[in-house]
């Protein structure tokens, strides 16, 4: 899986790619699932961080890399997230960080791509596969290239050992399995 150095390098080496850093003041990270098996529960991620590799030659993304700091988990219920922090759900204390590499890019054409990589999520990494809109590049007010990025994906959270969960008394489980993400990403050109 790469890390930030080594897209940092390979911008370095190639002079069509650049690197961008992903402006976490101008990002979400959000996240939604079943609750009872009745209503949805949105919540995001407030602190995260990471790189964005840009291909001028291709006029697409090339390369990603964010990591998520676990404990940053916020829901709007503060009895929740303490939940959702504990060893039950993301397990802060041994687990700290969320994890995506980007493997490669598939562009489907019109702004639109498919980004291959690998989630790592407390132990275990699985291939996931994000949905990505370029929404284009732009300019500042202090004169930096910015450029933004929208993007889904959906997991099972049973994938990666998130298994927590409680019957209900009227039938069902309490939470659901499947995960919806949504990215809405801002990068400034380094």
């Amino acid at each position: 899986m790469p890390d930030s150095n080594e897209l940092r390098r390979e911008a370095a080496h190639h002079q069509h790619l650049t690197r961008w850093n992903i402006d976490p003041l101008h990002s979400e990270i959000r996240f939604s699932i079943r609750h009872l098996m009745i209503s949805t529960v949105k919540g995001n991620f407030a602190s995260f961080q990471g790189d964005l590799i840009y291909d001028h030659q291709l006029e697409q993304p090339a390369g990603v890399v964010v990591e998520i700091e676990a404990g940053s988990v916020e829901t709007g219920q503060i009895q929740r997230d303490i939940h959702l922090r504990s060893g039950d759900f993301f397990d802060v204390e041994n687990y700290p960080h969320i994890r995506f590499a980007s493997r490669h890019v598939e562009s489907i054409g019109n702004n639109h791509y498919l980004v291959h990589g690998d989630l790592r999520l407390l132990r275990e990494t699985q291939q996931v596969v994000l949905d990505v809109t370029f929404e284009g590049i732009g300019e500042d007010a202090e004169g930096n290239q910015r450029a933004s990025f929208s993007a889904t994906t959906e997991i099972n959270r049973h994938d990666f050992g998130l298994t927590w969960n409680r019957s209900v008394e009227a039938g069902g489980l309490m939470v659901g399995e499947s995960v919806r993400i949504y990215l809405e990403i801002q990068a400034v050109q380094q």
